[in-house]
C-alpha cells in the first residue's frame, strides 16, 4: 500500500505533467496560426489625358487627347509621372512656338483617372508634393537640347 507522502508525490508528478502538456499544447497552437499574408503590392494602370486648347479658324476649342498609360504602386508616383508627361507636353508646346512662331495646341492641364475611373488630380496628396513638382518642371526644362536648335540646324 502506498504512503501518503507517496500519492502527493505521485499527484504533483501528474499535475507538473499535464501542466507541462499543457503549455506545450498551448505553444504548438500559438506557433501553427499563421499570420494573413500581406498581399504584394501590385502595379495599378492609371489613364493620364492631357488637355489642349487648339487653335482654329473659329477660334479656340478644348481638346483632351487620346489616354496613355501610367503604371505606378501607389497614387503619388503615378500623379508625379503625369505631372512630368504634362511638363514635357509643356517644354515641346514653348520650343515649337519659339522655333517655328506657332503651335496649333497649347497644353493647359491634365487628367489622371485610377483603376476606379476617378480623377485624382486634385485629390492626390503627399508629403513634398509641391517640391517634387518643383524638382520635375526644373529638370525638364533645363534640357539641353530642344526643337528650336533642331530647327535652326534643319534651315542652315
Amino acid at each position: 500500500m502506498k504512503t501518503t507522502q507517496e500519492c502527493n508525490s505521485t499527484k504533483v508528478s501528474y499535475c507538473l505533467l499535464l501542466l507541462f502538456s499543457v503549455i506545450f499544447l498551448i505553444g504548438c497552437q500559438q506557433g501553427s496560426k499563421k499570420e494573413p499574408k500581406q498581399e504584394p503590392a501590385r502595379e495599378r494602370e492609371y489613364q493620364y489625358f492631357e488637355i489642349n486648347k487648339v487653335k482654329g479658324i473659329g477660334g479656340s476649342k478644348t481638346e483632351v487627347l487620346e489616354p496613355e498609360v501610367i503604371k505606378a504602386f501607389t497614387d503619388s508616383a503615378a500623379y508625379l509621372e503625369a505631372y512630368k508627361s504634362f511638363c514635357i507636353s509643356l517644354r515641346v508646346w514653348k520650343e515649337m512656338e519659339a522655333g517655328l512662331g506657332f503651335s496649333t495646341s497649347t497644353p493647359t492641364n491634365f487628367k489622371l483617372l485610377n483603376d476606379a475611373g476617378v480623377d485624382i488630380v486634385n485629390t492626390v496628396k503627399f508629403q513634398g508634393k509641391e517640391e517634387q513638382e518643383v524638382k520635375i518642371a526644373e529638370k525638364v526644362f533645363s534640357m539641353e537640347t530642344g526643337i528650336k536648335e533642331s530647327i535652326q540646324k534643319a534651315i542652315k
